[in-house]
């Protein structure tokens, strides 16, 4: 390879790269000035003299360009050139690191995802055990309430049978793996409840069947009493059950299973997207589309479109919703 100028550390700036395109030109005789006071002097119309002129100025013109495009290249060409051997250096080094580091940073984005799922599994049985174990703690509250509201053994067996059905395997589905811990808290502050109140209303019960078979309208009348008192009894009950309900404590969610998991630092994310349905696309999302017409292509149907005859003597022809002109040049 030649040396190049990156090779010595030299630099060339706007200033010194205009003075040696300048250059080039003079020795061509076609200075920048001279063009421009010839592009002053032009007269553009159909006399055949004037024609000659701009055609000859515009033959320079174009020659003069070509000057300072094939100078441009040779001045460069020495930092391209350093440029490239950059370029080459550093692609190559990061494909060796790259190679080195992909299989690690593969597996080890793997590790990390399976430690973020698991992470998110354990939080979500987290709150799935919260919000089972705030319902079982709910459904307390309602049983007990229900249970002290009942005057008669057969609300007393309404409110046992869904008490059962919350127990049953037919709700294993809804606790999960928290049903023996519904089971346990039902029984542990229901069932004392209930047994309480079914000898209230046993009582209840005893003091109106005696009601109904008694004549004597004095001992009528303490029966009365003592059911009211009963009754009484009753309500002033169903306040004592509730506090009671409220005040059980609701057992603490669990870690006891929870696998310990190393901390994980996410460094961001990257958004995959790729196109499955391009009609689909193209209808509901058309912005996201970068639509491009393919030139050579176009061209080469444009080409074949004049060649058949489709423009019928025009410089302008729409064939599928793309517009084809023929713009002329002239020397």
């Amino acid at each position: 390879m030649e040396p190049n100028a990156g090779s010595n550390g030299a630099l060339i700036t706007a200033d010194v790269a205009k003075s040696k395109l300048s250059i080039a030109l003079t020795k061509a005789n076609l200075l920048v000035q001279t063009l421009q006071n010839r592009a002053n002097d032009l007269i553009i119309d159909d006399d055949p003299e004037n024609m000659e002129a701009v055609q000859a100025f515009l033959k320079d013109s174009k020659w003069a360009l070509k000057i300072v495009e094939d100078s441009h290249k040779e001045i460069k060409k020495p930092f391209f050139e350093a440029g490239k051997a950059c370029d080459m250096a550093k692609n190559e080094l990061t494909a060796i690191i790259e190679e080195i580091s992909k299989p690690v940073n593969a597996k080890y984005t793997v590790v990390c995802n399976e430690i973020d799922r698991k992470k998110r599994e354990q939080e979500e049985k987290k709150q799935r055990e919260q919000q089972i174990k705030t319902g079982v703690e709910a459904n307390i509250l309602d049983f007990a309430t229900k249970i002290a509201c009942s005057k008669t053994k057969k609300d007393l067996t309404d409110v046992e049978r869904l008490i059962n059905l919350e127990k049953s395997d037919s709700r294993s589905a809804k606790y999960g793996e928290w049903h023996e811990y519904a089971i346990g808290r039902y029984d542990e502050v229901l069932l004392p409840i209930i047994k309480e109140q079914k000898i209230k209303v046993d009582e209840f019960e005893k003091l109106e069947a005696k009601l109904a078979k008694e004549n004597d309208p004095a001992k009528a009348d303490e029966l009365k009493s003592q059911i009211e008192n009963k009754e009484n009894e009753i309500a002033q009950n169903q306040v004592k059950v509730q506090e009671v309900a409220l005040n059980q404590t609701m057992m603490p969610v669990s870690n006891e299973a929870e696998e310990v998991l190393p901390e994980v630092t996410k460094a961001g994310s990257n958004m995959v997207c790729e196109i499955v349905d391009l009609k689909t696309v193209f209808k509901k999302q058309p912005d996201l589309l970068k639509i491009e017409l393919s030139l050579v292509d176009a061209k080469k149907l444009g080409a074949t479109l004049r060649d058949a005859g489709a423009f019928k003597g025009q410089d302008e022809l729409v064939f599928d919703g793309i517009k084809f002109k023929i713009e002329k040049r002239w020397k």
